[in-house]
């Protein structure tokens, strides 16, 4: 595994752990929740903006959480291969 690989998930694994990128997360997820709650029926392309935000940030998130877990596959797999399994 490359050592550019691990690095990468090394710094995903940093960024979901990082208690000020969680609280950022959160809080543009609860203002386009507000957006959804507080919004007029006629205001169709607010909600839409706030739907795409939200799925936006669950996008980084599992973009970031891939990484981690195909570092994890990875580690299994070369760990296999030295044991000759």
């Amino acid at each position: 595994m490359s050592d550019q690989f691990k690095l990468k998930a090394q710094q995903a694994r940093d960024l979901l752990n990082n208690e000020t990128f969680q609280e950022f997360l959160r809080n543009v997820r609860e203002r386009q929740k507000e957006v959804f709650l507080n919004s007029n029926a006629n205001e169709v392309s607010l909600r839409e903006e706030a739907h795409t935000l939200i799925r936006a940030l669950d996008a980084i998130e599992s973009e970031l959480t891939s990484v981690i877990s195909a570092e994890a596959v990875l580690d299994r797999k070369n760990k296999k291969q030295k044991l000759g399994v």
